[in-house]
């Protein structure tokens, strides 16, 4: 086993427990004021994927949706069925970003073409 390999191995071990403890975080938080409020925000087909598509762009990072979902799921605060439809969502999340960031710079450099950075 090369070390490169030792490293990837090491990584996702330091990654799964991340998960482990985000989730055992979530269950000691989890009360039911807080479960009811999430099975609001994402009870509907569409209210999940718009509350998965805000929360990326407030976070700026489809991953950190994802992951925060997927630890939902494990606590029991949403089901599989409510998280596929916020993942769904985050996908849609970073275009809006980006465009936002394009249209500025194109703005900021006044010639059309994009300002470099």
């Amino acid at each position: 086993m090369g070390t490169s390999a030792v490293t990837v191995l090491g990584g996702l071990g330091l990654f799964l427990l991340g998960i482990h403890h985000l989730t055992e975080g979530l269950k000691g938080l989890a009360g039911d004021s807080l479960r009811r409020a999430l099975q609001t925000v994402v009870g509907g087909r569409l209210s999940a994927v718009v509350s998965g598509a805000l929360f990326t762009v407030l976070v700026q990072s489809s991953t950190a949706t994802t992951l925060t979902v997927i630890s939902f799921v494990s606590a029991g605060l949403v089901t599989f069925s409510q998280a596929v439809g916020v993942i769904i969502g985050a996908t849609f999340g970073p275009p809006p970003n980006w465009q936002t960031l394009t249209h500025a710079r194109v703005r900021r450099s006044g010639n059309g073409a994009a300002a470099s950075p």
